[in-house]
Order: C-alpha cells, then sequence, then structure tokens
C-alpha cells in the first residue's frame, strides 16, 4: 500500500482514521520533525507510555514503522495521528502563506523593499534563492560569512 497526504483518508480503514484523528486531538502526537528520509514522531499511548513512529517519504510514504505491538493490519492508530499531524502542518502553513501574501498586498512599494531588505539580510537562504533566481552569476560566500 501506498499512502499520501491526500489520499491516505481513502487507504486506511475508518476506525484506524478515528482513532488516529482522536490522539491528534487530544495532543498526544510530540515530536514531530521532518527528517532527511521522512518524518518521525512520538506518540503517547492510553496505556503503555509512548510509540516511536517513522515514515519513510516526504509526500508518498511506501514504509512506514511504529514500535507498537498492533498486527492486525499495515497501518495502526499511531501512524494514522501522525498522517494527521503532518496534514495539519501543511493547512497551518497554507494559512501562514495566505496571511503574509495578504499583509504584503496591502504594502506600498517602500514597504515591500523594505520587508524583502530585512528578509534577505536574516535569511541566508532567501538571499542565494534570489541570486540564482534573478542573477546569471551568484558570488562564491566566504567562509564564515552566512
Amino acid at each position: 500500500m501506498v499512502l499520501t497526504r491526500e489520499n491516505f483518508e481513502q487507504k486506511i480503514h475508518a476506525i484506524i482514521l478515528d482513532r488516529g484523528k482522536e490522539y491528534l486531538l487530544r495532543d498526544m502526537v510530540g515530536n514531530l520533525e521532518q527528517t532527511t528520509d521522512g518524518w518521525k514522531a512520538t506518540v503517547k499511548s492510553e496505556s503503555s507510555g509512548a510509540y516511536q513512529v517513522r515514515l519513510f517519504g516526504k509526500e508518498t510514504f511506501e514504509d512506514w514503522d511504529c514500535t507498537c505491538p498492533f498486527d492486525h493490519g499495515p497501518v495502526c492508530k499511531h501512524i494514522a495521528a501522525v498522517l494527521y499531524a503532518i496534514q495539519q502542518i501543511d493547512v497551518y502553513e497554507k494559512e501562514e502563506i495566505a496571511m503574509t501574501n495578504e499583509h504584503i498586498e496591502q504594502l506600498d512599494n517602500a514597504g515591500k523593499i523594505e520587508v524583502l531588505q530585512d528578509a534577505i539580510v536574516q535569511l541566508p537562504e532567501l538571499r542565494q534563492f534570489i541570486l540564482k533566481r534573478y542573477y546569471r552569476s551568484i558570488p562564491e560566500e566566504k567562509e564564515g560569512n552566512s
């Protein structure tokens, strides 16, 4: 079974989904972190402490692992809870981007320039993105500089 952020609700049994969503709503998913090979989190248990969950992949998940003893199907409620937590991050990110765009649209040109200048000082990755996207050659960064 292959799961994605968009299709997991169609692929996982409804009872497992309900329990996973309940765990998310009860704030039982913690330490959610994107790793180089996917996602990891800790999901509290009602009776046994906590379980470690790993999903392998960023958008598409072909493999996952949970330390719980569930063996009645391919996906446990802890995996479902983490999938819902990832989905929630996506929703918050979209809302945050929309809100930021709305504020920027309200600024005059001088305000937009000021925001951009502040951002390129604070965010070296943004500075590099702009240089790569809008200029043909990028100056080499000196050691110790961001």
